[in-house]
């Protein structure tokens, strides 16, 4: 017979355990006693209950919000002085790209550029999960004695939070160096690689979080850095290396009908790509053959590439994208096909990268040909080599705060300009003819523009970086300029000599298409930069150029403008003088024989600008910018984007 005190034990603990039953039961799909989300009591409330109250305290929390992001305390410091802050702001638009970033300010973001929201529905699993899976029993009996406070966060888009770090990163982080490969004369050596520095992105997300659930309606967010340490070893590299050198230490054969092109070490070794990998066991170095860089080589080295002798095109728009249409009886290669086959045989499972010492035989790729088809899609064009690019170029510039506008100008015309069809044999592309009047019915905004030999706001500025981009483009695929005219004002972002100025109607650009076959423009850009490239079939041009000397012009003056707002001695840079200059810029064009088929001159002549700095009333001026010298001859009217 049990004893007496085992059977109040046993009594105790069932009604312990019929006390947590019944407790469950009627509390089953909802928080415990004692639990509130962000001051919100949610004890007793299911999920559905918890969603409407928090939804009715938060759902519309982040409007109104921002956050100025700042990559350095130094931004920080520019941003909140007012001096600074004025002369950052003009001149952020006239330094080159590369000295751009010492005028940064804040970056500003709201809540949907960043994708945030309040993160409610965590916040009920939290709570929810408060004696049961959080804390089991000792949770549930501790919820009797003290109240939980659950706090909700701010989620974000993970691809929108990390684009705003990395602009931050681009201008206060060091970058990370990765140990690689460098391939030079056709031998690999393994690269050391370094630490940098970057910006955490759950510290990231965390202080972002707290600064939109403060009460301000702007909060200044200022970016920290951990170390960021290379990914890969030095002896990962060395191993990556062995592997190249016994990949490509015979060279390789390629074949084509009866052309053959015996590829030495140091040609095949300019395709090698080495990237950085996540595998299995951490990261790797991944090894390739770069089909950009392969394919037009092989191709073009064993004569097999199409020219505008062998076949023409006819570029045409439709709801399915660019199509071409062909003409012509030559034979296409594979040569996509090529390059898969020769990737495969250096570093594919079986490849020769694998093999314990250097092969001495070359690697022997056949190309086989196909006729091309009558009709076919862009993107299949390319990928069958029929056509590439013939000319192309990328600019850069800022996106520094107060650039917004410009920035949104490029990147409308180039959305405008994307695609042009250029017609062949002779075939005009005009800038103004094909953007339309760049106003704001158009959806153009003002920007910098140079106008009268000054730094003013013009609707439309920011479309000469388009125009300057895509006249480089043609310098180097050798195409004909039809039309083009200097900026007023030297540029230094801009290729010297070499850049474009437009304003509608009269100052205009133009090329000519003068090949048998049509040519494409194609546009694209990122935040910070803008690329052209000219699509067609392969010209077998080649570009050479050579620029001239500088000669001197007029001399910039200093002028000041008062600020009543500005106190005494206080003073900015609103815009920076610039000597007058000019200088030459001479192309020669080659056929695919070697044979100079042109020479052309392009001159820029550019006028003095003169520094203007914005005073406070009865700032003392004379020790400030150049005083008294003679000006010059200063240019009438010109136009800067």
């Amino acid at each position: 017979m049990a004893s007496k005190p085992l059977l109040i034990i046993a009594v105790v603990v069932a009604a312990i355990l019929l006390a947590g039953l019944v407790d469950n039961l009627s509390n089953l799909g909802k928080a415990y006693g004692n639990v509130s989300i962000a001051g919100v009591n949610v004890s007793g409330m299911d999920k559905s209950h918890m969603k409407s109250a928090l939804e009715e305290c938060f759902g519309n929390a982040l409007d109104g919000k921002s956050v100025k992001l700042y990559a350095n305390q130094q931004s920080y410091d520019t941003a909140n002085d007012e001096a600074a802050r004025l002369e950052a702001e003009a001149l952020a638009e006239q330094v080159a790209v590369e000295d751009a970033t010492q005028y940064y300010g804040a970056h500003v973001y709201d809540a949907q550029m960043l994708g945030a929201h309040v993160d409610i529905d965590a916040a009920i699993d939290s709570a929810l999960a408060k004696g049961r899976s959080d804390g089991g029993l000792p949770g549930r009996l501790s919820l009797f004695l003290n109240a939980v406070e659950i706090p909700v966060s701010v989620s974000f888009d993970e691809g929108l939070l990390d684009n705003a770090a990395r602009e931050l990163e681009e201008i206060g982080a060091s970058p990370r160096t990765d140990a690689t490969i460098a391939v030079s004369e056709g031998f690999a050596s393994p690269v050391e690689g370094k630490s940098g520095s970057t910006i955490s992105r759950s510290w990231f997300a965390g202080r972002l979080s707290d600064a939109f659930l403060q009460g301000d309606e702007t909060v200044d967010v200022i970016a920290e850095y951990v170390e960021d340490p290379s990914r890969t070893s030095y002896e990962q590299a060395e191993e990556a290396a062995k592997n190249v050198n016994n990949a490509i230490g015979a060279g390789a054969k390629f074949e084509y009908g009866e052309s053959t092109w015996n590829a030495k070490p140091g040609d095949v070794g300019e395709w090698i790509k080495a990237e950085t990998v996540e595998g299995t066991n951490g990261y790797e170095i991944a090894l390739s053959v770069d089909p950009d860089k392969a394919m037009p080589k092989i191709v073009t080295s064993v004569d097999a590439v199409l020219h505008t002798d062998d076949v023409t095109i006819t570029f045409s728009k439709t709801d399915d994208g660019v199509m071409l249409e062909t003409s012509g009886d030559a034979g296409l290669p594979n040569a996509a096909e090529a390059v898969e086959k020769f990737d495969d045989l250096l570093f594919g499972r079986d490849g020769r990268a694998w093999k314990d010492e250097v092969n001495r035989e070359p690697v022997t790729v056949s190309i086989t040909s196909s006729d091309a088809p009558e009709t076919l899609s862009f993107a299949q064009a390319v990928e069958l080599g029929l056509i590439g690019v013939v000319g192309e170029y990328t600019t850069e510039f800022s996106d520094a705060e107060g650039t917004e506008n410009r920035n949104h100008n490029i990147k409308l015309v180039s959305d405008i300009l994307d695609n042009s069809i250029v017609t062949a044999n002779g075939g005009i592309w005009d800038f103004n003819d094909r953007s339309g009047d760049t106003n704001e019915a158009a959806g153009f905004a003002a920007a910098g523009s140079i106008v009268n030999g000054e730094y003013v706001d013009s609707i439309g500025g920011g479309i000469c970086q388009v125009a300057t981009t895509i006249f480089n483009a043609v310098f180097e695929a050798g195409l004909d300029v039809v039309d083009r005219s200097n900026h007023t004002l030297f540029i230094a972002s801009y290729p010297i000599g070499r850049d474009a100025a437009v304003s509608y109607p009269e100052l205009d650009f133009a090329w000519k298409n003068a090949l048998p076959s049509d040519l494409l423009l194609k546009l694209s850009y990122t935040n910070s930069s803008v690329t052209a490239q000219i699509y067609g079939v392969a010209t077998g041009y080649s570009v050479t150029s050579e620029t001239g000397e500088w000669q001197e012009g007029a001399k910039y003056r200093t002028d000041f403008e008062v600020d009543d707002s500005l106190s005494e001695g206080m003073y900015y840079t609103k815009s920076m003088g610039t000597d007058g200059s000019q200088i030459s810029v001479t192309r020669h064009v080659f056929d695919k024989s070697g044979k100079e088929i042109k020479t052309d001159t392009y001159y820029s002549v550019y006028a003095a600008k003169n520094e203007i700095v914005v005073i406070g009333p009865g700032t003392d001026t004379s020790k400030l910018g150049r005083q008294n010298q003679d000006s010059g001859t200063q240019g009438s009217v010109g136009y800067w984007g």
